[in-house]
């Protein structure tokens, strides 16, 4: 293997993956630091506050948390299966990332171009849609392998919730698509900069509508209710 082929294949690669899992960690992170601290400003209460400065280290201690924290397996449950299950929920939302392209590609004075993207391939809306779907196993697997008919049936719950809110969101999505005329992420990026908008202003209905999904998606309140 040549220099070229280690940069273009294996280098170049992982240092986007870095990259973007390093800025979806700390975004996702943050996002639910200034939710813990405005619902404590709701509640009269004052939220995180004590690891670092106005608690700013509090994702840091919370992330150390869960991968620090005892792995209990109840005692009828199918281990492999139970264990299983949180990959299946973890990583797919994770592998959607892969696709998304954060702005134009990068054209050397070589003429070589360069995504910014891990992959950008042809049907790329397609796979997150299909990819994310995959989290609902990972939530019907710790269920079904607990061992217990009470977890069995939350999973469930939570899994035709999922379910239900899957096709407003996919439907959601397609007015991009139509707008951008492919479901390639570079070419919706392109779009807008040709039209000199973003489709979120045409599209204002369908993202309420996407917004209102995503967040039952993700078992957020006020749709964390089923288990």
């Amino acid at each position: 293997m040549n220099t070229q082929f280690l940069l273009n294949y294996i280098a170049f690669p992982l240092i986007k993956i870095a990259i973007l899992l390093a800025a979806v960690f700390t975004v996702v992170a943050y996002i639910v630091l200034v939710e813990r601290r405005l619902l404590g400003f709701f509640q009269s209460r004052l939220g995180p506050n004590r690891v670092g400065p106005l608690g700013l280290i509090q994702p840091i201690a919370d992330g150390m948390k869960l991968f620090l924290k005892e792995d209990i397996v109840p005692l009828n449950a199918n281990p492999v299966l139970f264990k299983l299950a949180p990959v299946f929920a973890f990583f797919p939302p994770f592998v959607g990332f892969a696709v998304l392209t954060f702005a134009l590609p990068l054209i050397m004075p070589s003429g070589k171009m360069h995504s910014f993207a891990v992959a950008d391939v042809d049907l790329g809306i397609l796979l997150i849609l299909s990819i994310s779907s995959l989290g609902i196993f990972g939530i019907i697997l710790a269920g079904y392998s607990s061992g217990s008919k009470y977890p069995l049936f939350g999973s469930l719950r939570s899994a035709s919730q999922m379910l239900a809110y899957e096709i407003p969101l996919t439907l959601s999505v397609i007015s991009v698509i139509m707008m951008a005329g492919s479901f390639r992420l570079s070419d919706i990026v392109t779009a807008q900069q040709t039209y000199k908008f973003y489709f979120i202003l045409p599209g204002l209905i369908a993202f309420f509508i996407y917004l209102i999904s995503v967040v039952a998606e993700t078992n957020r309140t006020p749709f964390d209710l089923p288990e």
